[in-house]
């Protein structure tokens, strides 16, 4: 274990976050996303973001060490994908759409053994 008690592992690799979101967008948006990409970002802090105009998921290089959070930040970011997708709204303020979606995944199993 390191100082802070985490049990280390290989750190994600860019293609691992892919087979996720791929799964997950299979599993639980209807693969409404194929042609979404992800990067491994060094610039970014403790949380993951969606770039519309790129089309692109960033995750920050330091969360790599951690599956879960990764899981977790990747169902995120699909889900302002998908609302983006219904109506150009990406609801980056996590109003009710978003919070009705996230209740929706967990009803659908999306975070078992994530939280």
């Amino acid at each position: 274990m390191d100082e802070d008690g985490n049990i280390p592992r290989e750190a994600a690799t860019t293609n691992d976050l892919v087979a996720w979101a791929n799964d997950y967008d299979q599993k639980y948006f209807s693969g409404s996303s194929p042609d979404i990409t992800i990067a491994i970002d060094c610039r970014l802090g403790s949380a993951g973001c969606f770039m519309p105009d790129e089309r692109k998921i960033y995750i920050p290089k330091g969360l790599t060490a951690f599956e879960k959070p990764c899981r977790i930040v990747l169902l995120h970011e699909m889900v302002h994908i998908k609302l983006g997708g219904e109506n150009g709204d990406f609801d980056e303020l996590h109003g009710q759409r978003f919070k009705s979606e996230i209740a929706r995944l967990i009803q659908c199993g999306a975070y078992d053994n994530l939280l």
